[in-house]
């Protein structure tokens, strides 16, 4: 290279630009506010053409869906204004086969039953195969009033069965001390075939209205089951049973007002006051033909609470509401109620009414109640419903 050429550029230098001043957080805050407005205007534009589109997808959907204020109404009033779609429930009362199904698994959280079957040697222990550790003592008083005499038996930590005596037939009886948790077995004594498997899970609590038996000895503040076993009423058992408290099977109880007591009865039990059930029916009886008062939202915190999750879900079914996906609800949603259905809802106000009478004064002295009739040291790891 000569000494008067100049040497080349390297391809990596950048030419010199003049830049422009620094600009002020000022200017750039009123940037960035005109750019966000901009693009709301385009989105929105954009949603404007997509609503003048009829997609049926998109108008069931807008059609099914609830705001977040009306979702988050906690008044029973407020609720059922809230009317949302079209009752699918039957005109008339369709039977009691939904209270049947909730009053059986809420028996089954006290105790429960398996009968033993004629064709069959065994029937499953239910749930429970051996004794768990009891924390809760309880008296067993049982009645045979069948025409064999029965074996008792008690089922011990490793499920073998420990003879514990014997009931004479025609109202022979035993009086058993045991403890919640521990399964017992009743054979019959001639030929050993297996009668009937009984749990006790859980102490049940005394009540005012209570009728036919007591559930408490006050001797030493201990719980009482009692029911007898009895000839069998279907041929293909080995026998029933007969219980006052919870009767068994559930569909042995066929009447409205029946099962309308066994569930005021039950509130009770669980100390839930009816009043604010009492406001769902009170729109009933006075608005019979609004439909928007027979349609309950189940999630309303309010009514799940205070109502679902308790005996009021018995009364709701005793009346024949029915379960439509999130709702419950009665009748259809054109024309009065009938005149029958609307007689049962005026009814069933009487009964609330006296019962919020007892529950809610406050010069009644509380009622003494056996150990664990609180829940505590139940079996089956303290579940309820």
């Amino acid at each position: 290279m000569n000494a008067n050429q100049t040497a080349p550029t390297p391809s990596f230098v950048v030419n010199k630009q003049k830049l422009s001043p620094p600009r002020s957080n000022e200017e750039l805050r009123t940037e960035k506010e005109v750019s966000h407005t901009l693009f709301n205007k385009e989105k929105q534009k954009d949603f404007q053409k997509k609503d003048n589109v009829k997609d049926p997808r998109v108008t069931k959907l807008v059609g099914t869906t609830t705001s977040r204020e009306e979702s988050s109404t906690d008044g029973a009033a407020s609720e059922q204004q809230n009317h949302k779609q079209p009752l699918r429930s039957q005109l008339n009362h369709p039977g009691l086969r939904a209270f049947h199904q909730w009053m059986s698994a809420t028996s089954d959280i006290y105790r429960m039953y398996s009968i033993g079957k004629v064709n069959k040697d065994e029937s499953a222990i239910p749930l429970l195969p051996r004794s768990e550790r009891g924390r809760v003592p309880l008296h067993l008083q049982i009645q045979n009033r069948t025409i064999t005499d029965i074996d008792v038996f008690w089922v011990d930590f490793k499920g073998r069965e420990i003879p514990k005596g014997s009931m004479k037939q025609f109202n022979g009886s035993i009086n058993i001390t045991t403890w919640i948790g521990h399964p017992w077995a009743f054979r019959a004594k001639d030929s050993g075939i297996l009668m009937l498997h009984y749990v006790p899970y859980r102490i049940i609590p005394v009540i005012d209205m209570q009728q036919n038996g007591s559930s408490y000895n006050e001797d030493d503040e201990t719980g009482v089951h009692a029911f007898s076993i009895e000839t069998a009423k279907n041929v293909e058992d080995m026998c029933s049973v007969q219980d006052n408290m919870f009767p068994y099977p559930a569909n042995s109880i066929t009447s409205i007002n029946r099962a309308l007591e066994f569930s005021i009865q039950q509130m009770e039990r669980e100390q839930i006051s009816p009043r604010i059930l009492l406001k769902y029916f009170y729109n009933i009886a006075l608005h019979p033909s609004e439909s928007k008062y027979r349609q309950i939202r189940v999630a309303n915190k309010l009514f799940w609470n205070n109502i679902w999750c308790n005996g009021g879900r018995g009364v709701l079914h005793a009346l024949g509401f029915e379960e439509n996906g999130s709702y419950i609800e009665m009748g259809r949603t054109t024309g009065n109620l009938p005149g029958n259905r609307v007689k049962d809802v005026s009814n069933v106000i009487v009964m609330l009414e006296e019962f919020m009478k007892d529950i809610e004064d406050s010069d009644k002295p509380a009622i003494r109640q056996p150990r664990g009739a609180d829940g505590s040291g139940t079996g089956r790891a303290n579940w309820r419903m």
